[in-house]
C-alpha cells in the first residue's frame, strides 16, 4: 500500500483556527466511509438544488413560451438565467459550504462561465427540438417541455464534475 500525504491547503474558515494534522491517504485504495458519505450528501444536496432550479426554469419556459411571449430559444435562455441565481447560491452555501471562501470572485466567474455555456447549450438545443415539432400540434409544448428536460440532464453530470473538482474543490475529498 502506497501512502500520498495530503498537503493541500488548509482550511481557511474562521471557525478551524487550528491547524489539522496532515494525514495519509492510501493510493488505489477505497475512500474512507465518512468520505463516502460526504461525496454521496454532496451529489443528494447537488441533485436536490438541481430539482428545485429545473423546476423554476422549466415554470418560466413554459410560462413565457407558451403564452407566446417570446419563442422557445429565448424562453429557454430566460428560464436557464432564472434558475441559475439561486442555484450558485445553494451551491456555494449548501452543497460546497467547506470550499474555501479565499478566491470568491474566481468562483463567480468559473460558475458563471460554465452556467452560460451550459445555458447556451440548452436554449439552442431546446429551440431545435421545439421546432421539430410541428407549430399548432397539440403536444407541441409538451415537446418542448420535454426536450428542455432532457438537455438538462445531459448537462447535468458534467456541470456537477466541473463544480466539484474546478469551482468548489475542498481538500481532501476527492482523489
Amino acid at each position: 500500500m502506497t501512502l500520498h500525504y495530503d498537503t493541500s491547503a488548509p482550511d481557511t474558515h474562521a471557525r478551524s483556527a487550528r491547524k489539522a494534522p496532515i494525514a495519509p491517504v492510501a493510493i488505489g485504495k477505497r475512500a474512507p466511509l465518512s468520505l463516502r458519505r460526504a461525496r454521496i450528501q454532496r451529489l443528494v444536496r447537488y441533485g436536490a438544488t438541481s430539482v428545485f432550479a429545473f423546476g423554476v426554469s422549466e415554470a418560466t419556459l413554459l410560462v413565457l413560451y407558451g403564452s407566446g411571449v417570446v419563442d422557445a430559444t429565448v424562453a429557454a435562455f430566460i428560464a436557464n438565467i432564472v434558475a441559475t441565481v439561486p442555484s450558485y447560491l445553494m451551491s456555494r452555501y449548501w452543497i460546497w459550504k467547506e470550499a474555501p471562501r479565499t478566491r470568491v470572485g474566481r468562483q463567480i466567474v468559473l460558475y458563471w462561465a460554465t452556467s452560460c455555456a451550459c445555458i447556451v447549450g440548452t436554449s439552442l438545443a431546446t429551440g431545435a427540438i421545439a421546432d421539430l415539432a410541428p407549430a399548432g400540434h397539440p403536444f407541441h409544448l409538451a415537446v418542448a417541455g420535454f426536450g428542455f428536460l432532457f438537455v438538462s440532464i445531459v448537462f447535468w453530470l458534467t456541470k456537477f464534475f466541473i463544480y466539484q473538482r474546478v469551482i468548489f474543490p475542498v481538500a481532501g475529498t476527492d482523489s
